[in-house]
């Protein structure tokens, strides 16, 4: 097999082809998961000096810990940002940069694949690919730059398997290794092309067994054992166990994000899986409703006997039977259905339950295998000669394009134009959250999470920018239709809650915060900020009891020690207020300036204002704001009706220089 060069101008074409197609995300701001990643990962913004530490797994209960391990890509964000600081648009460039060195790779991968064929079909399923909408999540989102650097690495592994087929030198298997690596290491799916290279074995070697199964001996049981280790040492890592550990961190209800998060029953999976292709196939065919989120409310799980589990399993049965019984004959067709079936798999929640139903990134290694099956199918439909010769090959892409008929050329044009103009559009769409949730919004309607999500962008704008009545009123609307739609949203509660006793709306805190400790009641949050509010509302003997239990479930909850031990005295049992202080400057070091602070309270509370003071001082030995401190000293003391005192620290606040004379 033996493949000649293609003209550098189909290579040049389909580079500026990628990069117009995402250059107007360019502009964009970080948005959807990018905080998990870099906003929030101190790791990544160390920068090259934190590489070291990104090929660890730390597995805490912190946002950016929960993100999978993939060193390569976090490293690739540190890079980023050892060049670029936290402007979005270096990341968004260097996204735009790997897909579009992606798409080369895939070139050349379909002109081997498809090699006695003209290299103008390799050409327009690359180009399908690339202008395709189902892509704008993948490009456009920083975050999903694992999918990219994933795909590349493992179509250049693949790249290095076909070289090995040509030339047998063993150096190619080593290197087809190497980038497996490189893509698992990337993102956990490159699992699914270790099927995918014995597929593309058949392809080549015109199901040659004894070559398969020699070439196939060695990659996947390497393979295999790569998968093994990786996976085994990012789920038993302890390092970060400790650093969240009985902080009461929640984790909310997955059934939020995977509507068929607690489905068990075997044929219920496959009803549901048969249902998902239905709904992957719906949108790379008529790619017009798209969203950014596909969860509970927007999916539900179907029965065997529906129509959407009926449909779906007669095209995935009758799609495989096909490709496996006509490969020989229809070898490119069959390709692309094997291609997307292996590719898709690890989606369907079959042996594995997801966080989320579905998501267009979900379908980027798929798609693969789509765009060469719908290309194949549109071409044999216009009749397009994709015969190849020597003269052929080298001629220019422009040369080859004028072998088409002129309704060939229109159909392509039209095909991909269509395409081209929804991803540019969509593109638009992830400029930055607040866009981002806006507009998909109305599509998203009975989905308690898009709600939520809306919600907290108007939050974080108000707190940015202040608050406007209209703004306010829309940002309670989506908490609490979010709130409506399912009981199992948590985050709302919290940030609606604690909106509204920051806002001095005290009543209104209690009524969200007693709703959730009823929905929550083994929780810590929910008790922590009732008792708060009840401790805003000077209920104390209420706060109490809510407090004790927030301690009970997160033992090293700092702010409910603060407040319980101020509570304790509030309702005259100093004592037990003093010991809980003091065992909280023992137990949290880092908490030195609240637990004093706290003491400060409980002595003045005892009418003991000398030692009222010296905790009170004793806040500013270990950070604590001096000017404070002392407005708080001296304004204990005139309360009392002690104004020598109240006189004696103010002048020792004015000699220290922590306050001015008022003249």
């Amino acid at each position: 097999m033996k493949i000649k060069k293609t003209h550098w101008s189909f290579g040049l074409v389909i580079a500026l082809i990628a990069f117009f197609q995402f250059s107007n995300t360019l502009s964009h701001d970080f948005a959807w998961d990018d905080k998990i990643v870099i906003q929030e990962n101190v790791r990544v913004q160390e920068g090259i000096s934190g590489i070291p530490d990104l090929l660890k797994k730390y597995n805490s209960d912190l946002r950016q810990d929960r993100y999978g391990y993939r060193p390569i890509t976090l490293i690739s964000f540190a890079i980023d940002y050892e060049l670029s600081d936290t402007n979005p648009v270096f990341y968004h460039f260097m996204n735009v940069v790997y897909f579009l060195l992606l798409c080369l790779v895939l070139f050349l991968i379909l002109k081997k694949l498809f090699h006695r064929s003209s290299p103008l079909l390799a050409f327009l399923i690359t180009v399908l690919f690339i202008v395709h909408p189902i892509h704008v999540e993948v490009v456009a989102n920083i975050k999903s730059r694992d999918e990219i650097l994933a795909l590349l690495f493992c179509l250049i592994s693949l790249l290095h398997l076909i070289k090995f087929l040509e030339t047998k030198h063993w150096k190619n298997i080593v290197w087809t290794i190497v980038f497996f690596t490189l893509g698992f290491l990337s993102k956990e799916n490159a699992i699914v092309f270790l099927p995918i290279y014995v597929l593309t074995l058949f392809k080549l070697t015109s199901i040659n067994w004894k070559r398969i199964l020699k070439i196939a001996g060695i990659v996947l049981p390497i393979g295999l054992l790569i998968v093994y280790f990786i996976t085994s040492y990012a789920l038993n890592s302890q390092l970060g166990k400790d650093q969240t550990a009985d902080f009461g961190i929640y984790q909310e209800n997955l059934i939020l994000g995977n509507a068929f998060f607690y489905t068990d029953q075997f044929i219920d999976k496959i009803a549901n899986a048969s249902y998902l292709i239905l709904l992957y196939l719906k949108d790379f065919i008529a790619p017009y409703d798209l969203a950014y989120y596909h969860g509970q409310g927007d999916l539900a799980p179907v029965g065997i006997l529906s129509w959407q589990s009926i449909v779906g399993l007669i095209i995935s049965l009758g799609a495989i039977i096909f490709a496996l019984f006509r490969f020989k004959k229809n070898s490119k067709i069959a390709y692309g259905i094997l291609f997307f079936f292996f590719s898709i798999s690890i989606y369907l929640h079959i042996v594995r339950t997801l966080s989320d139903t579905r998501a267009d990134r979900f379908l980027f290694f798929a798609s693969v295998g789509l765009s060469i099956i719908l290309i194949v199918l549109v071409s044999k439909l216009l009749n397009t000669d994709f015969s190849t010769s020597q003269k052929i090959e080298k001629l220019s892409l422009s040369k080859v394009i004028q072998r088409l008929t002129l309704n060939q050329k229109i159909i392509y044009l039209m095909i991909f134009s269509v395409l081209s103009g929804i991803t540019f559009s969509r593109n638009s769409i992830w400029e930055n959250d607040y866009t981002l949730v806006e507009n998909d919004m109305e599509r998203l309607e009975s989905s308690a999470r898009p709600h939520y999500f809306y919600a907290t962008n108007l939050l974080q704008d108000i707190q940015q920018n202040g608050a406007t009545q209209d703004k306010e009123q829309l940002m309670i609307h989506h908490y609490q239709r979010s709130m409506e739609i399912s009981d199992a949203i948590y985050h709302a509660r919290i940030e609606l809650g604690t909106y509204y006793l920051n806002q001095g709306k005290v009543i209104e805190g209690i009524r969200i915060f007693e709703k959730a400790v009823q929905i929550f009641p083994n929780t810590s949050d929910p008790r922590h900020y009732l008792g708060q509010a009840y401790v805003q509302n000077q209920q104390y003997a209420e706060a109490i009891h809510h407090l004790e239990k927030s301690i009970e479930f997160a033992p090293n909850s700092i702010d409910s020690y603060y407040l319980l031990a101020i509570s304790y005295g509030k309702i005259g049992e100093f004592n037990k207020g003093i010991d809980l202080a003091k065992s909280g400057l023992q137990k949290f070091p880092q908490a030195q300036v609240s637990m004093h602070e706290a003491l400060g309270y409980l002595y003045f509370d005892k009418n003991d204002l000398e030692k009222s003071t010296a905790s009170s001082l004793k806040m500013i030995e270990h950070g604590g704001d001096p000017y404070t401190v002392y407005a708080t000293i001296i304004g204990r003391y005139q309360e009392k009706g002690d104004n020598e005192n109240a006189t004696r620290y103010y002048q020792s606040a004015i000699q220290k220089g922590y306050m001015q004379a008022q003249y």
